[in-house]
């Protein structure tokens, strides 16, 4: 079994594109989301919907999204029994320490991730708008060819 593919968003990050654009790496119709992962599912037990909600706010924003749900609601089974103290398998503790690394709970996991930080300074919001368009002056044919 190969090496699971890199997503582009990653690839992007790390500047490969920039860095070797001859070799194709970018995917231009990668599905990509942008809902939240939102409210735990129905199914989950009280106190699993509360290690979601804590495991949510902890989260690096903009990592958990909706298409997540199924992978996530995992961890939260799996972290719900580590937080309660319930005996756990050596691969319930592994697959736990994995599904942690794939949403970025874990430093070696999280040095991967790039976050765009927002100024809300003033200065940031002066520095980050757009310069209003400035008025063309209407010249005719001969004006202009007396300009250049």
């Amino acid at each position: 079994m190969g090496r699971p593919r890199t997503p582009s968003a990653i690839l992007e990050a790390k500047g490969a594109f920039a860095h070797s654009p001859h070799r194709g790496l970018k995917r231009e119709n990668e599905p990509t989301t942008d809902k939240p992962i939102g409210k735990p599912p129905a199914n989950l037990s009280k106190a699993e919907k509360k290690v979601w909600k804590t495991l949510v706010e902890e989260s690096i924003p903009g990592v958990l999204m909706e298409s997540d749900r199924l992978h996530f609601a995992l961890l939260v089974r799996l972290a719900t029994k580590f937080y309660n103290n319930e005996p756990m398998m050596a691969s319930e503790q592994n697959l736990l320490v994995s599904l942690g690394g794939l949403f970025a709970m874990n430093p070696s996991s999280r040095s991967k991730v790039s976050v765009e930080k927002k100024d809300n300074s003033k200065l940031g919001t002066f520095l980050s708008r757009k310069p209003a368009a400035q008025p063309q002056p209407n010249l005719s044919a001969k004006e202009n060819e007396t300009i250049m």
